[in-house]
Parts: structure tokens; sequence; C-alpha cells
């Protein structure tokens, strides 16, 4: 074990609304941020060889950009540590009151139309291989295309993006018509528990949905809160993107017990320093006798 993956165990994610040690959602900021930003570094560098696609920097306290291949190795860095990269079921009231007006949020998902895209090559070789596992129906996705989470982003010598998508524990497949690039500009104001848009329509709605007509992509929530699965390349990434990390679902289930430790754990500090100061006056009293 690395010293970074040390560091990394160290650190104690949990809901927000506990308000507890590593508040979640969050950005990766502060030293907890630094930390994930070097174990993702380490991995970028061992099993990437510096892929060019992986883009987050780290300016200042925070981490900056949001891709797939980032999202994706970001969540396998963390995930064993009760906590995961957000997906567009998380992407409620609060959490976009972290990214109005000033970021995007690029899921660790995406959105399979098709096996050819019509916008990006480079994407055919991510769908033929996930294609290929057999764990989703190529003939429904022209009606239905599919929102697929659960999978992770592997190396891979082929010419395009340098990696590939392979499906991992708790693959999933969603299909959902309300993909399909006929929605491409339609309003809306709600989403339902998977993050989709509820009661689309052509007029009515202050937030807007961008989808297209075939291949793969990413999904992002943007600064105004609209929803979007239009963008072609997996890869890009600009300065006001953001990853963001939730708690997983069953994540940090013992941080009470965790808590109390570190309350315990103060108290003897705050009694050894009382008996330091008790020890210290007896000894004056006696020299004195």
């Amino acid at each position: 074990m690395t010293e970074t993956a040390k560091k990394l165990g160290q650190i104690v994610f949990v809901p927000r609304k506990n308000g507890m040690i590593v508040q979640t959602p969050s950005f990766l900021v502060g030293e907890a941020g630094r930390i994930i930003y070097e174990a993702y570094q380490e991995a970028k560098a061992e099993r990437f060889n510096g892929n060019k696609h992986f883009q987050l920097e780290r300016k200042g306290d925070e981490v900056v950009g949001a891709n797939v291949p980032d999202a994706n190795l970001i969540d396998q860095v963390v995930r064993r540590y009760g906590v995961r990269v957000s997906l567009p079921k998380d992407w409620n009231e609060e959490f976009m009151r972290m990214t109005d007006g000033k970021h995007y949020t690029t899921a660790n998902a995406l959105v399979f139309r098709s096996l050819q895209d019509g916008y990006n090559e480079d994407n055919n070789r991510i769908a033929e291989l996930i294609a290929e596992s057999g764990k989703i129906d190529t003939v429904k996705i022209s009606r239905e295309p599919a929102l697929i989470t659960g999978f992770d982003i592997r190396p891979n010598e082929d010419e395009g993006y340098g990696f590939i998508a392979v499906p991992s524990k708790g693959f999933n497949v969603h299909y959902d018509e309300r993909f399909l690039g006929k929605y491409s500009g339609w309003k809306f104001d709600e989403i339902d528990e998977i993050g989709m848009p509820v009661g689309l329509d052509k007029e009515r709605g202050k937030r807007i949905w961008y989808t297209r007509k075939d291949g793969i992509s990413r999904f992002v929530l943007n600064s105004y809160r609209n929803l979007s699965s239009y963008y072609d390349g997996l890869s890009g990434s600009v300065a006001y993107g953001r990853v963001v990390l939730v708690s997983a679902e069953g994540g940090a289930p013992n941080y009470e017990n965790i808590l109390e430790q570190q309350r315990r754990s103060e108290l003897l500090e705050s009694l050894r320093g009382t008996r330091n100061c008790l020890n210290q006056i007896v000894s004056q009293l006696e020299g004195k006798k």
C-alpha cells in the first residue's frame, strides 16, 4: 500500500445533512482533495501512462475540470472509502446550489444510443466493446437509448482515447426514450428518482434538456441547471468543471462511532493536560514545605 493510499483511508465521507467530518456532496478541495488528486495522478501515471485525455488540474486549494475518464478514475480511487462520484440521481436542489452559475459537472455515466457515432468516431470503439460484453440490448437502444453506470475505464492500445469502458460490479443499464434526439431543446422543471427530466414540454419549463440522435455521450449538469447528453467528446474539460463526490449507498456506516472515538480522544487529551497542571501545582507546593 502506498503512502497516498494510507492517507486516503484516513478520510471519512458522510452526508452533508449530518454535519460531519468531510461533508458531501463535495468538490475536491482542501487536504482531502489534495490527497485524492495525488492518488488520481499516481493511477493515471501507472495505469494510463499519463494519457492526455485525463485532464484534472489542481489550482490553489481545489481540483478543477471534469470529463468522463476523470470522473471514473476518481471514482475508482475513492469508492472503497464509502464515497463515489455523483450520478444524475444525486443532482437535487441542494446539489445544484453548489454548481449554480459557477460550475458544470459530469456524471460517472455514459449515454448509449447506437454503435456508430456520427459526431465522433473515437466513441465507436467504446460502444463496440460495451456491446460485446452482452450486457446491453443493442436493438432496444434505437428506441430507448441507455443510461449506463457501474463501469471502469481501463487502458486500451487502440487508436482513439487510449481507454475503454468495461462493466464492473454494479453495472446497470436504464433504457429511456427521453434520450432520443427528437427531445433535444425541450424544457422541464423537475427530475425523477433516476435524474431524468419530468414533464418534458416544447415550451414550458425553466430548464432545458439537450440530447442527440446517435452515438455515445457523457451526461452533464451545467451551471444553468440544464441537463445535457449532447456532447460528442468524452474527454473535453475546462476549468469551471468540477468532479463532485457524494456518500455511497451504505457508505460511512460507522461515522457515529468514529466521532465518539474522536470525542473520547479529545477528552483524554484534555484530562492529560489537567493532570499535568495538577502535578505541577503539587510539585510547587511540596517545594515550599
